[in-house]
């Protein structure tokens, strides 16, 4: 808006045909006159008031006057995209070439979609026919997953997987907060290293030590399923309660 006020000056007065001048000086009038509205609007907090009615969030079932009702994005500069983009490819690199992602983790990979995730669980349950053995299901879906991950955690877990110092250091000052608002959680959304720093997180939740061939844990993004077998229902509910315990 700033920006084509300022156009929209320059351009009347670069005019020099008197008609065409004065055309001109109106429009930028007209725009400079809604630019400062829209200031006056922003400092007596109705601004947020309109584009909370222009979103109509009450329609979707959310508050709008709670902070849970809307989620933060990055907006980044063209360089600050490109380092993003290059971080990104690096990491995930480093991750799949060393082997430090879990198999059961689809989603944010290369060649782990929508349609390899369920061919696992399609074998799990097979296998279980096969043993004479009935199969339970459970899904998790993580609330608000994103926005709720410590930046001190994925810190330690690059550390923990020995990411190269230089990469490790170009990732944390990417999570620094160099704004005035002050605050450590969720990964950047709106990044390309977004998904890439929750992939850190979700792999600790498969690489718990679980011996149990009867359980298979499995996760596409933030979704978590728990697959079990055994020969009589009723031993779901001990056995899930188990796992989720050892998750919490």
């Amino acid at each position: 808006m700033r920006s084509r006020v300022w156009v929209s000056r320059h351009r009347f007065q670069r005019t020099r045909d008197p008609s065409d001048r004065l055309r001109r000086e109106v429009y930028y009038k007209a725009e400079y006159a809604k630019y400062k509205l829209m200031i006056k609007q922003a400092k007596q907090n109705k601004f947020l008031e309109s584009v909370i009615q222009k979103n109509k969030l009450d329609e979707d079932g959310k508050d709008p006057s709670k902070c849970g009702s809307y989620r933060p994005i990055y907006l980044l500069s063209v360089w600050a995209k490109i380092l993003d983009k290059l971080m990104s490819n690096r990491l995930k690199y480093y991750l799949e070439t060393n082997y430090v992602l879990n198999e059961a983790h689809f989603g944010f990979r290369k060649g782990r979609s929508t349609i390899t995730a369920p061919a696992r669980i399609k074998d799990f349950v097979v296998g279980a026919k096969e043993e004479n053995k009935i199969s339970c299901m459970v899904s998790f879906d993580i609330q608000n997953a994103f926005n709720s991950i410590k930046w001190t955690d994925i810190k330690k877990q690059l550390v923990a997987y020995k990411v190269p110092r230089k990469l490790e250091r170009l990732l944390d000052s990417f999570l620094s907060d160099g704004s005035t608002w002050k605050y450590n959680i969720g990964v950047p959304q709106g990044s390309c290293a977004g998904p890439v720093l929750w992939l850190l997180i979700i792999n600790e939740v498969l690489n718990q030590d679980n011996n149990n061939e009867n359980v298979y844990l499995q996760a596409y993004a933030d979704d978590i399923a728990l697959l079990m077998k055994t020969t009589a229902s009723y031993h779901f509910k001990e056995m899930s309660r188990e796992i989720i315990v050892k998750l919490g």
